[in-house]
Formats: C-alpha cells, structure tokens, sequence
C-alpha cells in the first residue's frame, strides 16, 4: 500500500480517486504506473501478472463474479469482447474465429496514430491465462500469435482449451436425472 501511495503522489493521481469504484483513468496514468511498478519491483511482466484480478472475485462485485462463473466460458469471451470496449478507450477487442476448443481475439488500436502499450497486450494475456481459477479446464493454453509491438497489424490471442471432464460430469448427470424421472414417473 505504501508503494501504491508514493506511486499516486509522484504521478500526481490521488489515491483516493483510484480506489473508487467507477472512476476512469488515462491510459498515460497507467502506462505512467506500471512503468514505476516494473522499475520499483524489476518485474518486467507485472501486467500479465496482475491481470489475474481482473475477473478474481475480490476485484469485482459478487454480482459480476456470479455472472462470469454462470456463463460457460464461450460465451464469457463473448461478453468479454464487448465489455471490454466500455472500459478500453483505446482499444478494440474483436472474436475472429469461434470453435469448440479454440478461439481467437484481436485486439487493435482505436487510433493507429496511437497504439496501445505492450502492457495492454500482457494485461489481456493475463486475463486469459487466469480462466482455469474461474472454470474447470482440462488444460487452457494461450498465446500472443501476433502483436502490433512487432510489427503485425493488430494482436492476436490464440486460445485452445478442453473441457471434456467437465462434459462428461454434465451428461453423466443429465442421464442420471432423465433416467431417475423415467422410473419415477413411469414412462
């Protein structure tokens, strides 16, 4: 917290400001701040790395967490991609591709005047990474296939998952309850 506090009062952000809850911050704020936070800590990735919080049920309301956890993980993307332009004024998350398993978001500046930093694109490879402490995945693998940073036209986010335990407990149950109603019911 004391970190966080010399961090506010060095840029010139008052730290009551940021810790209310709707408040928006420039993009130069935050780019400002993460830079103090990878030169104060040597963690040159701290974007990636806190972007664990970003859907964690201490950083967003029970409500939204309830939401998320709801939606199968498909259809979270999905939200994602859309709300994810209410609170980016500088960048557009896209889905270009949808299958079972696999997926792929683009993430391209509003303005190409005015890319979005490296740590936009480590903030989202986060996030997607931190799936697994929100559904049950067999196993998730994500990475970064294409970036603006290297010269690529946009960012691109490739996404392979499976989720077959999890289809299986589903069918398993669903047959169990058809099964228990036939018997109850007589058909």
């Amino acid at each position: 917290e004391k970190l966080f506090q010399e961090i506010c009062e060095e840029i010139g952000m008052p730290m009551a400001y940021i810790l209310q809850d709707g408040n928006w911050i420039s993009s130069k704020f935050s780019e400002k701040f993460l830079q103090r936070l990878k030169e104060t800590t040597g963690v040159k990735n701290i974007a990636e790395l806190v972007a664990v919080y970003n859907i964690h049920p201490d950083s967003i309301n029970p409500f939204e967490y309830a939401i998320i956890k709801a939606v199968p993980p498909l259809v979270f993307m999905l939200i994602f991609t859309f709300e994810a332009r209410k609170v980016n004024r500088q960048s557009i998350y896209k889905l270009a591709s949808l299958r079972l398993g696999k997926l792929n978001i683009t993430l391209e500046p509003i303005d190409k005047k005015f890319p979005h930093s490296k740590d936009v694109c480590l903030n989202a490879l986060g996030t997607f990474k931190s799936l697994p402490k929100v559904y049950k995945f067999d196993w998730l693998n994500v990475k970064e296939a294409t970036c603006i940073h290297n010269g690529d036209a946009r960012c691109s986010f490739q996404i392979e998952y499976s989720r077959k335990k999890v289809y299986a407990k589903l069918i398993a149950f669903f047959s169990t309850a058809i099964a228990l109603f036939k018997v109850l019911f007589d058909f």
